[in-house]
């Protein structure tokens, strides 16, 4: 079984991670595809639905890739995008990590993503590549 597949919603006190689903594909476009300094750093993606949804069903299916969006625990109102990817024995990256302007859920995020990766993926190492240009992250 993939352990993708096994992703569950995390809670936080203000915000939950739930795995990303297929209907998530124009989000996750909206969030990484645009325009400006803010979208700089990150990979460029298609801005096809279709696409971006056939990516989601093979990141679903692949071993070691879990894929959340960061939501507000009271309204369900979508907040960003965070993942932990490469997992390989008792280490992992994480990243995809992107939030809506003003946004005050990064600290949250991190913190909960971090308690799902040493707590329940029982990993003993987590890194982050980043542009060191990059200042915002």
């Amino acid at each position: 079984m993939s352990v993708a597949r096994g992703a569950r919603t995390l809670r936080g006190l203000s915000i939950r991670l739930r795995p990303v689903e297929i209907f998530d594909a124009s989000y996750i476009i909206a969030m990484r595809a645009g325009d400006g300094p803010r979208f700089r750093y990150l990979n460029p993606i298609s801005n096809d639905i279709g696409a971006q949804a056939a990516w989601i069903e093979r990141q679903r299916m692949a071993d070691g890739d879990y894929y959340f969006v960061i939501e507000d625990l009271f309204s369900g109102a979508p907040l960003g995008l965070i993942g932990v990817y490469g997992v390989a024995g008792n280490r992992a990256e994480w990243g995809r990590w992107i939030l809506d302007e003003g946004s005050t859920a990064a600290v949250e995020s991190v913190n909960v993503l971090m308690r799902f990766c040493f707590e329940v993926l029982g990993l003993d190492t987590i890194y982050c590549r980043t542009i060191s240009e990059n200042s915002a992250v």
